[in-house]
């Protein structure tokens, strides 16, 4: 029996029509996809657009009121009073609204000679008064909520009370890593040699082809500008802008003043060509950015949108293009979904490769030619691999593991 499971077991391997499926994908970088974003309120609120609307990256589609934080102010201490007796010396009604400094309570004592007082130590409600504890519950004024579009798109579906999702086509660029929150601006891809961040670039998604030095990040800061996109970024000048080392596999909280992505990685590399290509053919162009990353359980990416629905009436659409916009299924997460982009790449020949390890790490080159059978390698593992000739013209045999595709060559 276990001769037999060897041969099945062999016979699977070996077999020929599972080798192309083998490869890792790489990050998508597409000039159209459709794509949809759920903007979703944290409490139920108000919906403030309607299905078929046009919004841009900065319209109100909900709002909604958090309650504000409660301070208990002590009554019956300070006045030197029983607790069972604290209503007796308020001054205001229970849920009535007071500034600070109002006075909320007062004790006189020696014919008003001496008196007692306790006022607001802040702004808000006056919610309960306990006859046990002697103390005031006061609650500070609501906070106000608001959940931007985000994305230049039209309304596809509404959640009465929760929210919208908002869809588009648009070009989709990916990163690796990122840090910072959503925010969106005008795409300024600078020059590969001397990149120049300057006042001009004030509110802009300022794209650097080359690594993210310290410099770089401080120029950014002091122009104003909205987020930092380049192809990788040294460890150490990044705990040092953030002045700690992050952890915990979930980014995009951050209160940097600043969104930055990478779509290479850590170190000192150059973005892929397809990438920089893209980026240059929208510079420009108004992009939506989101930097939060999850590497655990419901990965989520980086990105870099730039819509093109942008010649789109803003009091609503026909019916075929709210048709297609709504036509691919959206979920419920905080990026939602990218809908018919480009078709999932099987490894082939003629493919368009990176090499994702060391020793040519981040090399770029075509698929010549792919073995059927496992081989052996230096480090004595036997593994399926890739021939690939390198742009400079060498030609390297890969574990096809190693490997991430770039698109058709």
């Amino acid at each position: 029996m276990l001769g037999l499971l060897c041969a099945k077991c062999r016979a699977i391997i070996t077999e020929p029509r599972y080798m192309t499926q083998i490869g890792t994908t790489g990050l998508m970088a597409s000039h159209s996809v459709l794509v949809h974003r759920m903007r979703r309120l944290p409490v139920e609120g108000e919906v403030l657009v309607h299905r078929g609307m046009r919004v841009s990256p900065e319209t109100i589609v909900a709002r909604a009121e958090l309650p504000g934080p409660v301070r208990v102010v002590p009554i019956a201490q300070p006045l030197g009073v029983p607790a069972d007796r604290t209503l007796s010396f308020m001054t205001v009604p229970i849920n009535s609204s007071v500034r600070q400094g109002d006075l909320l309570a007062k004790r006189s004592t020696l014919w008003g000679r001496l008196t007692s007082e306790v006022r607001a130590p802040v702004a808000g409600t006056v919610e309960s008064v306990s006859s046990v504890t002697g103390q005031l519950v006061l609650r500070a004024p609501p906070k106000c909520v608001e959940v931007a579009a985000y994305l230049d798109g039209v309304v596809t579906r509404v959640l009465t009370g929760e929210g919208v999702v908002v869809s588009s086509r648009a070009a989709l660029i990916q990163g690796i890593f990122g840090v910072g929150g959503e925010t969106w601006g005008r795409l300024c891809v600078l020059d590969d040699d001397a990149p120049v961040i300057g006042p001009e670039h004030r509110g802009s998604i300022v794209v650097v082809p080359g690594r993210i030095a310290a410099a770089t990040i401080q120029a950014a800061l002091t122009a104003g500008a909205g987020a930092l996109l380049g192809a990788s970024v040294h460890d150490v000048d990044l705990c040092g802008w953030l002045g700690y080392e992050l952890g915990g596999g979930v980014t995009g909280s951050e209160k940097a003043g600043l969104t930055l992505i990478v779509t290479e990685g850590f170190g000192d590399l150059r973005m892929s060509r397809r990438t920089c290509d893209l980026l240059r053919q929208l510079n420009g162009r108004t992009a939506s950015v989101n930097g939060a990353t999850q590497i655990r359980a419901g990965v989520q990416r980086p990105e870099v949108l730039v819509s093109h629905v942008s010649d789109v009436p803003c009091d609503g659409v026909d019916d075929s293009l709210l048709a297609e916009l709504a036509a691919a299924p959206s979920d419920e997460s905080p990026s939602a979904s990218v809908a018919n982009g480009d078709p999932i790449e099987r490894l082939c020949v003629g493919l368009r490769v990176r090499l994702i390890r060391a020793p040519r790490f981040g090399a770029e080159g075509v698929v010549e030619e792919l073995p059927p059978r496992p081989q052996k390698l230096a480090t004595e593992a036997v593994v399926r691999v890739a021939v690939v000739r390198l742009t400079d013209g060498t030609v390297v045999r890969t574990p096809r593991a190693n490997i991430e595709w770039l698109g058709e060559g």
